[in-house]
């Protein structure tokens, strides 16, 4: 871990911190400083690639870090669902808790942490953006709107955002049946995408131990609570 501490620091987050390697390739630590966190990581980006997702993963690079391209990171949490559970339920609040969704529920937030992560809504033909409380029924929470092509978003299409929904769509099916497999219930994942700084590629970014939310045995659980009890992440 001594080589990734003396890197330049790039970014820091709640959960992880990205650290230069070389050109067009970074580290991403594990700020919990636990090798359970980063090798659930490491093995649910392993399993991904395997499966034929595109993402910014190289290799593990040591116990709690590993090796990855760096992205220009689009500012946008894409969350797939099945289960009615946590905030979903504040936007919601008609819908049982724990009602599983025949199809998936398809959701986009801003990465504005400043903000609070609003809830976006875009409506590419009248080239509006909708910002909504992510906390608050979705008929009392509108916070703002405005012209998309005069947001942060403007790059950003109807084409561009299908692409990203199949590829979202794509990775929860792969987890989920995993997980089916085992025993378990996919009840949700937050997804993050970026461009490639070299080659221009979108690909899929880090899907940390904060970023879905599994069911066992009727309990809800994070990977990591779930790693704590058994070892079937050492089998992704």
């Amino acid at each position: 871990m001594a080589e990734v501490k003396k890197t330049n620091l790039i970014t820091k987050g709640k959960t992880k911190e990205i650290r230069k390697a070389s050109d067009g390739l970074v580290y991403v630590c594990s700020l919990d400083k636990t090798a359970a966190s980063n090798k659930i990581t490491c093995n649910v980006l392993e399993l991904l690639e395997r499966a034929g997702i595109k993402t910014h993963y190289i290799k593990m690079f040591d116990a709690t870090s590993f090796l990855a391209r760096e992205l220009y990171i689009i500012p946008l949490i894409f969350s797939v669902r099945r289960c009615a559970t946590d905030d979903y339920l504040a936007r919601n609040p008609e819908i049982p808790h724990g009602a599983i969704f025949k199809d998936f529920v398809f959701e986009i937030f801003e990465k504005n942490g400043t903000d609070h992560n609003p809830m976006l809504g875009f409506d590419f033909k009248a080239d509006k953006l909708y910002r909504y409380d992510h906390e608050k029924p979705l008929d009392i929470g509108l916070i703002c709107k405005e012209a998309i092509s005069k947001s942060r978003f403007a790059d950003m299409n109807l084409d561009k955002m299908s692409g990203l929904a199949m590829q979202c769509a794509a990775t929860f099916k792969i987890l989920e049946d995993y997980w089916y497999r085992l025993g378990g219930t996919l009840l949700y994942v937050n997804m993050e995408f970026g461009v490639d700084v070299e080659t221009g590629e979108t690909l899929l970014g880090c899907i940390n131990n904060s970023s879905w939310r599994l069911q066992f045995d009727g309990e809800d659980k994070t990977p990591t609570e779930i790693a704590r009890l058994t070892d079937k992440f050492d089998t992704l």
